[in-house]
């Protein structure tokens, strides 16, 4: 919609997940550790939230997990087990820089808070 927000990498360790929202759009962000990279999805299916766990790591690859509906996710989005398997999330932009390159590309972006 627009917006630009920033997470500082300290909030975002080992593949945990920051949970946020923009313009009322829930939405995950997260740091794959093995590709040294930032991820965003829109975190809801079919209208309905959708709130992620570490569920644990296969292939150099974060496993995630939602309660809701007790599916297993792959980093790309994709529910690979459970009720929502072969379901795939929006991806939303996200990048991984310093944050003078941020300011610089979005200064009038947020940065978060926890």
């Amino acid at each position: 919609g627009g917006q630009a927000r920033a997470y500082h990498s300290g909030m975002t360790p080992r593949g945990d997940g920051v949970y946020d929202s923009m313009g009322g759009v829930p939405l995950n962000e997260m740091y794959c550790v093995s590709c040294n990279s930032s991820l965003a999805y829109r975190a809801q299916h079919d209208g309905a939230p959708l709130r992620f766990g570490v569920l644990g790591v296969y292939g150099h690859e974060t496993l995630l997990h939602d309660a809701a509906s007790g599916s297993w996710w792959r980093e790309d989005g994709t529910a690979i087990a459970g009720a929502l398997a072969g379901a795939r999330l929006e991806q939303l932009p996200a990048a991984l820089m310093a944050w003078a390159d941020w300011r610089a590309l979005y200064p009038d972006s947020e940065l978060a808070r926890r």
